[in-house]
């Protein structure tokens, strides 16, 4: 199932924030790719906010995925 046609009570909703370092054009397109290949072309929402930094010294990125249940849905 793709995750972006989740239209049953049932079905959870996706949605990924990434902090991204430094992001330029450069990056966004290799973070993009990756994306892409994980959810294999049917990636769930994001924004991806630029940051001056993370916690590790000398991350560049760092994922925070959520999937939100909708009201009514079991556990």
């Amino acid at each position: 199932m793709n995750p972006l046609d989740a239209t049953e009570p049932h079905d959870p909703v996706p949605f990924g924030r990434v902090h991204v370092v430094d992001h330029d054009a450069d990056r966004l397109a290799v973070l993009g790719a990756r994306v892409d290949a994980l959810w294999r072309g049917s990636s769930p929402a994001q924004t991806l906010p630029g940051v001056a930094s993370l916690a590790l010294p000398g991350a560049l990125f760092e994922d925070d995925a959520h999937t939100v249940r909708r009201p009514g849905q079991v556990h």
